[in-house]
């Protein structure tokens, strides 16, 4: 049925209101977040600034060695003590000749001029043997060009020149393998650079031999490359690096290393990478690197770029930061500062800046200047005339020495002991243990856990004596934690092998470490593990009885005590695997004391052949079993004396005979034996058979292996791989038993690892692998031995790493963190960019395009308006002017004459010339009014409402008035539907925002409290300004809500599009479209707006100066209602 009611009283209507019980309390929500957020910012932001942030990197603090400043010219920097005084001297060569500052008292220097001659490198060797260091120069522009300078004490010297030539270079070095240095030399002799070495005679007296004519060679170095006990001469110049091989210290021939790089100024020798070969460091200068030549199978060599764009004139391979693994120092003349490459025992290296600001810095020399146990640096200032020391102020790791040392009474080895760690700079730290069994040769111990007093730490993976490597220490939170260590002392993981008998000089070692290097290493007192039963000769029978038996054995030898046991009945079986009757000390109290060496069994039946065990055990736990003996009890009472090795006539009722036993003992330090059973039988004849004793013998001590895993090896990538361990040997010429496992590198399938010679492919290039061998003979010992392989690339491949500055580094991070917390404090930081962009997405896009727009287009048409045609666009109904409108003038021939858009003014200015036209226009909003204006029109004015424009003159400039009215187009189903999804997010942003910022931030604190790097707090940060934007775009808009109903039913409608217009400019500002409760919402921007709603099948309803107001506290409320176009008519009655 249609509606019957009375249409009068039913009209299109709109309220607007703002809701007070739905107040929008903004200001206390915005303070109140800005106050929570920047609370946590302040927390997190006082943790990163007290943390110290040097990831790795070392703190130095830089002192003037002298107020002498008058070294202009500082090439090279050495130090030593050159006065024997204990403290560190330093010596500097350049421009105006050779200095040495003593130390004096306080960490202060005095210098001393020990020749004015202009000198380039100095050198410090004891030359002449005599234990006083000495110095060795080479000068440039002079001749002889090289110098000695022997130590007489009391910091004087007297010099003594070394051949001929000019521009020297030199190096020094056991090159004949006698115990005396001797000394390589390079000089310019007329066009040719001779290369010479020079014998030391061991009193400072040398002779020459000349290696090569025309070298030009600039740096020499001396080292053994090839690992064959004789040092080789290592050169760089002008035909590139060589090495200067020899075998025996007086022939040398040269191999060519790298000729196609000559700009290598100055070279170092060492292992970087603890591979036990000995590699090169070169500063080259001309090509802007210091590089790094690997040596891979002691003859030929890897060229790594470990620091580009640093014009090195010096380095040095040292240990900088402690970590075990070799560094590299450089100075950088052009750079002006000094730099040091962290190595991370991988060959690659980050380049860390340690001073700069100097002037053309040539020399630099790493050493302990203050006695405190770390690495300073020394560096002469070149220009400036000056020399630096640079102190290290990074407060180490400190450790408690072992303590609470405790073994275990299980048998079972394991020493339970405690340290206290902690750390000035509240580092992170981790620690090594190390063992000693003579307080000379140290191993590494296995260690089964650690736990600590607070946090959590962990111990590495097939390395168990390093705890905190992967998950630290928390020093970095606790002034300091004490950890708790077990080790297993009978592990074959032990680089020491399993810890047997009883060793009574052990000591344990801890080496604290953190981010920047060692700290003071700490030993324990003496102490003593015993892992060995007690010691005592067999058991035997000495009287047998009816209901008794009378046993005695050896005396007893142990340290820590003796408790004994012993298993009897006449189920043997049930002895030997001691589930029988025990007879011990609450038996007879005799047993309670070590020195007792027998007992009496009572209360046995008669006639019965007895089994007897005797188990020793000590404190500790470990167990000593002897071989078992049997004897069969009387008959009528009477008693049976048995005395071993009687004389086959006595006739006693007894038999002896000996019957093997099929138990296996084993004793302390011997092999395992069969051991006789002697067998105790009544009778009336006695036969004694001499060859048996009842006293197990002892067999002499089985000695361990000795375990040969083979030599290194450098293989190709894909090759196969025989490990070879059949050097192993037992010294009893006893078969062994091999197990191989791989401790070090990516894991690869190894063939038979039972056997002598397992194999494997190599399948990664440029890696190491380590295999451990175990072998163990018949008695139980065992021995352990390493392999290293190592996989190469292709010679002719280089491989450059390149370098950057240190950045914060997560290498300590718990997998909490960078696992879990990590990725969720990310996922709500983009959570907070959406919704902050939801928020802005309405203001910010609208007004910054909106007046950028009108300000360039105001400056462009005041310029021209004067001199061309305004058309005004108007709303026909009430006059406004109509801005962003779109027009497009064309001819009557469809020529495009002019386009133009309309100002905040609802104006466009084009130029046309006489003729007639016809306006367009472009978008669909609105359309011409063909009723013209509903306002009045001033004189000289046109109005135009479609059709033809006629211009007659182009020199009168014409006011042309165009109305139009607002279309409505529908709104499409899809985007209709988008259209809802929109304002759902949007509304629920608005209130999702708070809590996401509160949750986001607020994990972020508790990640730079626990955690303090950079990252998080410029997380921290982010959220401030997130919130600063959102609390800046909220002040200037006021939640809308409205409803949408039927005027008629009162029903809401779905589907209802609601559009907001900017009342001034009629620029469409937002759209909305109603749910299934006829419900919408908007954030719109203060201001004055027209809006409409509409509906098919239902009559646009327009309402003008709607205001949206900023001040007001409460929500918007808009109820709008709208009339059916056409009433629903009556069902037809036809007539009676």
């Amino acid at each position: 049925m249609g509606y019957t009611g009375n249409m009068s009283v039913h009209k299109a209507r709109m309220k607007i209101k703002y809701d007070p019980p739905t107040r929008y309390v903004r200001s206390s929500l915005h303070w109140g977040t800005i106050c929570v957020l920047l609370g946590l910012l302040v927390a997190g932001g006082i943790r990163y600034l007290t943390t110290s942030q040097r990831a790795g990197a070392l703190d130095f603090t830089t002192h003037l060695l002298s107020g002498d400043t008058s070294a202009v010219g500082v090439l090279s920097v050495e130090a030593t003590d050159i006065d024997d005084d204990g403290d560190i001297d330093a010596i500097t060569c350049g421009k105006d000749g050779l200095k040495v500052y003593k130390q004096l008292t306080g960490v202060t220097f005095e210098a001393k001029l020990i020749d004015d001659k202009a000198c380039e490198r100095v050198i410090v060797a004891d030359l002449d043997k005599d234990g006083a260091s000495d110095l060795l120069l080479t000068m440039w522009g002079r001749q002889p060009s090289v110098r000695w300078y022997r130590n007489t004490g009391n910091v004087e010297f007297s010099g003594t020149n070394i051949g001929t030539g000019s521009d020297g270079k030199a190096a020094v070095g056991d090159v004949d393998g006698d115990g005396a240095l001797d000394v390589v030399t390079a000089t310019t002799q007329g066009s040719l650079v001779v290369l010479e070495r020079w014998m030391n005679n061991g009193s400072g007296s040398f002779t020459s031999t000349q290696l090569s004519a025309d070298s030009g060679i600039q740096a020499i170095a001396i080292g053994d490359v090839d690992g064959n006990g004789f040092r080789d001469v290592v050169t760089s110049g002008s035909q590139g690096l060589q090495r200067w091989h020899t075998s025996d210290g007086l022939a040398f021939s040269r191999i060519d290393l790298d000729d196609s790089h000559t700009g290598q100024r100055h070279l170092a020798i060492g292992d970087i990478n603890n591979d036990n070969k000995t590699d090169i460091v070169a500063a080259e200068p001309g090509g802007n690197q210091v590089i790094y030549y690997r040596n891979i199978d002691k003859w030929a060599f890897q060229r790594i770029d470990i620091g580009s764009d640093i014009d090195a004139t010096t380095v040095q391979i040292v240990d900088l930061d402690e970590d075990g693994d070799m560094d590299v120092l450089a100075a950088a003349q052009d750079n002006n500062l000094i730099a040091w490459f962290d190595n991370d025992g991988s060959d690659s290296f980050t380049k860390r800046t340690l001073a700069e600001g100097l002037q053309s810095i040539f020399g630099v020399k790493a050493v302990d200047v203050d006695n405190d146990n770390d690495f300073d640096v020394i560096g002469g200032n070149h220009m400036r005339g000056t020399v630096y020391w640079f102190e290290r102020v990074a407060a180490k790791p400190v450790a408690t020495e072992p303590g609470s040392i405790t073994q275990s009474t299980d048998g079972k080895g394991i020493i339970t002991f405690t340290t206290t760690v902690s750390d000035g700079d509240y580092d992170a730290t981790r620690i090594r243990v190390q063992y000693s069994l003579d307080g000379v040769n140290w191993y590494k111990p296995w260690l089964t856990s650690a736990s600590p007093s607070a946090g959590a730490v962990n111990l590495k993976n097939s390395h168990g004596y390093q705890v905190g490597t992967t998950n630290a220490i928390d020093t970095n939170g606790n002034s300091e934690v004490t950890v708790t260590m077990k080790w297993d002392t009978k592990s074959a993981e032990n680089t020491g092998g399993p810890v047997t008998g009883e060793q009574e000089s052990v000591r344990l070692r801890i080496i604290p470490r953190d981010a920047v290097g060692n700290g003071e290493t700490v030993d324990s007192d003496v102490f003593e593990i015993d892992n060995r039963g007690p010691l005592t000769t067999g058991m035997t029978v000495k009287q047998l009885a009816s209901d008794l038996a009378d046993l005695e054995w050896g005396k007893i030898t142990d340290n820590s005590g003796a408790e004994f046991q012993i298993y009897y009945g006449s189920d043997a079986a049930k002895v030997l695997s001691k589930d029988s009757e025990v007879w011990d000390g609450s038996d007879d109290t005799a047993l309670s004391e070590m020195s007792a060496t027998g007992t009496t069994i009572t209360d046995l039946a008669a006639d019965t052949l007895y089994t007897f065990k005797l188990v020793l055990k000590d404190a500790f736990g470990n167990e000593a079993s002897l071989s078992s003996v049997t004897g069969r009890t009387t008959k009528d009472g009477t008693s049976l004396v048995v005395t071993p090795g009687v004389s086959p006539n006595t006739t006693p009722a007894a038999t002896v005979s000996a019957e093997p036993l099929p138990e296996t003992t084993i004793l302390p330090s011997t092999e395992p034996t069969l051991m006789p059973t002697a067998t105790l039988t009544a009778s009336p004849v006695v036969t004694i058979r001499p060859t048996v004793s009842l006293t197990p013998e002892i067999e002499e001590t089985n000695l361990p292996p000795q375990a040969d895993a083979g030599d290194d090896l450098v293989v190709n990538n894909g090759e196969l791989v025989i490990l070879d361990g059949t050097a192993s040997r037992d010294p009893e010429g006893a078969s062994l038993i091999y197990n191989w496992r791989q401790v070090v590198g990516k894991p690869v399938s190894l063939s038979s690892s039972n056997t002598a010679t397992p194999s494997f492919t190599a399948k990664h290039d440029d890696d190491s692998y380590v295999f451990a061998l175990t072998v163990r003979d018949l008695g139980g010992r065992v021995a352990t031995d390493s392999v290293t392989i190592v996989t190469r690339l292709p010679l002719v491949q280089t491989i450059k790493k390149q370098n950057v500055e240190p950045t914060q580094t997560t290498n300590n991070i718990p997998f909490i963190v960078s696992g879990l917390l990590a990725p969720a404090n990310y996922l709500l930081l983009f959570l907070a960019f959406c919704v902050t962009g939801v928020a802005i997405q309405g203001r910010i896009p609208h007004v910054l395009k909106f007046n950028i727009k009108q300000l360039i287009r105001r400056k462009t048409v005041q310029k021209t308006m004067s001199e061309m045609h305004v058309l005004r666009v108007l709303d026909s109904q009430n006059g406004r002017r109509l801005a962003n409108v779109k027009l497009q003038v064309k001819g009557m021939d469809d020529k495009v004459w002019g386009k133009a858009e309309t100002t905040e003014n609802g104006e466009a200015a084009l130029q046309l010339p006489v003729g007639r036209y016809r306006v367009e226009l472009r978008g669909g909003a609105y359309s011409f009014a063909q009723a013209g204006l509903q306002i009045p029109v001033q004189s000289g004015e046109v109005v135009y409402t479609g059709g033809s424009l006629q211009v007659n003159r182009q020199d009168e400039p014409m006011t042309i008035l165009v109305p139009l009215k607002r279309v409505v187009d529908e709104v499409l189903s899809w985007r209709m539907k988008l259209l809802k999804s929109w304002q759902f997010i949007q509304r629920r942003s608005h209130f999702l925002a708070w809590p996401v910022y509160i949750g986001g931030a607020g994990l972020n604190t508790t990640l730079l409290l626990w955690v303090a790097q950079l990252q998080f707090l410029i997380i921290e940060v982010i959220y401030i300004a997130l919130v600063f934007i959102k609390v800046w775009i909220e002040m200037r808009q006021t939640p809308s809500y409205g409803v949408v109903r039927d005027a008629i039913s009162r029903v809401p409608l779905d589907l209802a599009v609601v559009r907001l217009y900017e009342e001034k400019t009629g620029k469409l500002v937002l759209t909305r479209a109603t749910n299934g409760q006829g419900k919408f919402f908007a954030l719109p921007p203060s201001g004055t707006y027209t809006v409409t709603v509409t509906k098919p099948g239902y009559a646009t309803f327009t309402r003008h100066d709607v205001m949206v107001n900023r001040e007001q506290s409460g929500a918007l409320q808009i109820q709008t209602d709208l009339m059916p176009v056409v009433p629903i008519a009556r069902p037809f009655m036809a007539a009676a």
